[in-house]
């Protein structure tokens, strides 16, 4: 039996689930926007209260480790990492966008296609790697400006995007040999490779783990106002 606390903040999506043996037991997800740092403890607290648990029950905790919102990694990071320190509990962090893949291709498996999870990063950018239908990575995770052209040289096989930045996708990318699905990653997409994971004991070190960010942060800086006299 393995319990499994799995944690999404890396979109606008916060969601996170408890699982035992891979079944899901209580599940909270809000899509309110900037409220990830005032609801992701409630909602933590909420499902071990549904489920009757304490927080040192928890065999592992799970993180979908980005790409994605730097201030939503950042924010699930630092829960995370705290929760893991104070109660001596394994910490897991996966690929978000494996974590995607690994939930579509169970709903759309075919031998011979590829899977490409697509993440948005703001105007023609996008985040994305590539799998196989076994789940073996044919390109790392990248964030690139999207074209026409983009990814030409796979279209000889049945390709699927899935992911929040399917439309942008679709709306760039003319080819008959490709598929687009929308997909909103969430918790629950975490529970399958993490149990596989707990088993095999391949735990992240939270001390030197940082969320896979991939491109810097960008904030807006404020236009300087020249002084009226």
């Amino acid at each position: 039996m393995s319990l499994l606390l799995c944690i999404d903040s890396s979109a606008d999506i916060c969601s996170v689930v408890l699982s035992k043996s891979k079944q899901i037991i209580a599940a909270r997800n809000s899509a309110e926007q900037y409220a990830h740092a005032e609801i992701l403890t409630v909602f933590i607290a909420d499902i071990l209260n549904e489920a009757s648990l304490s927080i040192e029950q928890i065999d592992a905790i799970v993180y979908s480790a980005g790409p994605g919102s730097y201030t939503g990694l950042r924010i699930g990071a630092s829960v995370c990492k705290g929760l893991c320190y104070a109660h001596n509990i394994p910490f897991i962090s996966i690929s978000t966008l494996k974590a995607m893949s690994s939930a579509f291709i169970k709903q759309h498996y075919h031998s011979n296609a590829l899977y490409i999870p697509v993440i948005d990063a703001r105007r023609a950018d996008i985040y994305y790697s590539i799998f196989t239908a076994s789940l073996e990575p044919i390109k790392q995770e990248q964030a690139i400006s999207l074209t026409p052209n983009s990814f030409i040289s796979y279209t000889t096989n049945p390709v699927y995007f899935f992911g929040n930045a399917t439309q942008k996708c679709k709306d760039t990318i003319d080819n008959t040999n490709c598929y687009f699905h929308v997909f909103q990653h969430q918790a629950s997409d975490l529970i399958d490779l993490a149990d596989e994971m707990l088993q095999q004991k391949e735990f992240t070190d939270i001390v030197y783990f940082e969320p896979n960010y991939l491109k810097a942060w960008q904030g807006k800086a404020k236009k300087n106002k020249k002084l009226q006299l």
